[in-house]
């Protein structure tokens, strides 16, 4: 079976869903709303998207007092999307490239490139 990788990216507006919810409500429908409006865009099923823990994290802390645009990175593996920040998906690229060129160098530079709270 023939793996299929596809990342793309795409920008939310959370103000417009968000401004409609009370305070106490938005932290339980930010995350519904992310993953309905990824399965949307890319014409699957709500089931196939999953939200990595930062993303998760980062939505809670961040957009539920204050909504704006949020960028999202959506990497695509075998029907299963996996719906990041920009940085993470940049780092892990990184990672994928260094352990490529250099296996025996790649443990030391993991530690190096993921990124700062």
């Amino acid at each position: 079976m023939q793996v299929v990788y596809m990342a793309t990216e795409i920008t939310l507006n959370m103000a417009k869903m968000l401004r409609k919810l009370h305070l106490s409500r938005r932290r339980k429908q930010i995350s519904k709303y992310v993953k309905k409006e990824v399965a949307r865009r890319l014409k699957i099923k709500v089931e196939n998207v999953k939200l990595s823990n930062a993303l998760n994290r980062q939505l809670i802390v961040k957009y539920v007092k204050n909504p704006r645009a949020l960028k999202l990175s959506i990497e695509n593996k075998e029907g299963k999307s996996i719906v990041t920040l920009p940085l993470q998906a940049e780092a892990k690229t990184v990672q994928a490239q260094q352990t490529q060129q250099n296996p025996s160098t790649a443990k030391q530079s993991q530690k190096t490139a993921t990124p700062a709270r």
